[in-house]
């Protein structure tokens, strides 16, 4: 991506459209005709939501932990073969013996 692509007079795009989003979002439930109405709705679906979603959230975090893990290993061992039983010549790598 280009150097400044991504910027509005100074403004981050993204900074931009997050705050839009979540303005969007606070006035839709602070609204004084239905707000209240819309934040009781809100509090009643993660009531009878919240234990499945926090399920997915440990299990989605347990998935990442892994994969870092995994990513961690082979970068160690793309950076250090040699300790890894990998003997290394120029240009190819090979179980070293």
């Amino acid at each position: 991506m280009m150097a400044g692509a991504d910027r509005l007079g100074g403004i981050e795009v993204r900074k931009l459209f997050f705050g839009a989003v979540l303005g969007a979002l606070l006035m839709y439930l602070f609204d004084a005709q239905n707000g209240a109405e819309r934040r009781g709705r809100l509090s009643r679906m993660w009531s009878e939501q919240r234990d499945s979603v926090l399920d997915l959230a440990r299990t989605a975090g347990g998935a990442a932990g892994s994969l870092g893990q995994g990513v961690t290993e082979l970068v160690d061992t793309v950076q250090k073969p040699e300790s890894n039983g990998l003997k290394v010549e120029t240009g190819a790598v090979s179980e070293a013996s």
